[in-house]
């Protein structure tokens, strides 16, 4: 379970001199965890930087022994003493969400930045019918620079934008709590996962939901620590996570959309294919050659099917 930090509850602020409060009920979610220790000030700024003061906040805090006060947040923190894992510890979250009657959860990711008025946006811009939201993701360390290019998505209604591929995370997401809690309720974990993000969107598509884009950024920071990163350039560790994180991912889905078996069976041929070191040199140098406009998550990864018919019949 997480134990909360004191008994006083969420933190609640009020928008001063607001002649009429926003009735919608949102809270934000954040994690903090040792690895990110560097960056939480800049993440806490953002925070309190916000334009909207509307909603609540929970920290959960992953064996963070350190107290946030001294980086700037003196709100509600809960603590990992069950030591879950990433899937249970965003579950429990969700489920917190729903137990509390909330109608929005927004997540951010302490790693990055956000913009000051991405809550405000996401408040607004709310549709009882659109499942999830998110914005623009920009580089921290070059504002100027859209990590998607353009690419993404204004909505997203189907599995088909979604499969091969991801580019909603949890640091530019929300949930529409109130639409979608039975669902979300229902809503099956496994630790054999890794992109919790790529997961419950996918699931909430599979059960006839949608996204919409809104008009907001989050800043978000590459680093060695970062799983995914920057998706433009592949590597042999990035091709090993890559496909690990495909195959989980698909081996997982394949219980609510059949699309996901034929998935699953591609990606597998390809992961035998490249234990030879030989075949795996080659396929490295053949994506960044051919797919170096990539920019969703784990959109480089291709399996053989999607190459030119030619491309490896020396290979063979």
């Amino acid at each position: 379970m997480f134990k909360p930090k004191d008994s006083n509850g969420i933190r609640k602020i009020k928008k001063k001199n607001s002649k009429k409060r926003n009735i919608m009920k949102t809270l934000l979610v954040s994690f903090v965890y040792p690895k990110i220790k560097q960056y939480l000030k800049d993440f806490f700024i953002s925070l309190s930087s916000q334009t909207s003061e509307e909603y609540d906040i929970i920290i959960l805090s992953d064996k963070f022994n350190e107290d946030l006060e001294k980086y700037g947040y003196d709100g509600k923190i809960l603590y990992n003493l069950d030591e879950l894992n990433i899937f249970e510890a965003r579950k429990l979250i969700i489920d917190y969400s729903i137990e509390h009657n909330y109608d929005l959860l927004i997540f951010a990711d302490a790693d990055d930045v956000m913009a000051k008025n991405r809550v405000e946006i996401i408040i607004k811009s709310y549709e009882d019918n659109v499942s999830f939201f998110y914005n623009d993701l920009y580089l921290l360390f070059n504002q100027n620079i859209d990590f998607f290019k353009g690419k993404l998505p204004n909505r997203i209604s189907d599995l088909e934008k979604i499969k091969d591929y991801n580019f909603l995370g949890m640091s530019h997401t929300a949930l529409n709590i109130k639409k979608e809690k039975k669902i979300l309720k229902k809503m099956p974990i496994t630790k054999k996962m890794i992109a919790f993000d790529w997961y419950i969107h996918s699931y909430i598509l599979s059960k006839g939901g949608c996204g919409k884009k809104v008009n907001s950024k989050t800043y978000y920071r590459t680093y060695d620590d970062n799983i995914a990163g920057f998706t433009n350039y592949l590597t042999e560790k990035k091709l090993g996570i890559g496909l690990m994180v495909k195959k989980y991912h698909y081996d997982f889905m394949k219980q609510f959309n059949e699309i996901y078996k034929g998935l699953l069976d591609k990606i597998m041929i390809l992961e035998e294919k490249l234990n030879n070191p030989q075949f795996k040199e080659r396929y490295i140098r053949y994506i960044n050659s051919k797919y170096s406009d990539s920019v969703f998550w784990w959109e480089n990864i291709k399996t053989l099917d999607k190459f030119e018919k030619d491309a490896f019949e020396d290979w063979q």
